[in-house]
């Protein structure tokens, strides 16, 4: 059972929500340019957002623009957004 659980990947918030915000930005056409005039910040912060570099201040913000404001999208691990 260790060993299972050992196997199974891991990931950090900033991971999670990096891959599910470029997943959602490329779903839905944006550039990281546009992203970043949407939410009123740099390009280069949004590349360290979508990099896992750190994670948005507001997270609600990112998730009201990309995800119709369901947090829980933002925030699914890729298992369960699987």
């Amino acid at each position: 059972m260790y060993h299972e659980m050992a196997t199974q990947p891991t990931y950090q918030l900033k991971d999670i929500v990096g891959r599910n915000i470029v997943a959602a930005r490329e779903t839905q056409g944006l550039t990281q340019h546009e992203l970043a005039t949407a939410l009123d910040t740099s390009v280069s912060r949004v590349s360290g957002w979508e990099r896992g570099k750190h994670t948005p201040r507001n997270l609600q913000a990112v998730a009201d623009l990309l995800f119709d404001g369901d947090m829980a999208a933002l925030l699914a691990s890729p298992e369960v957004a699987a």
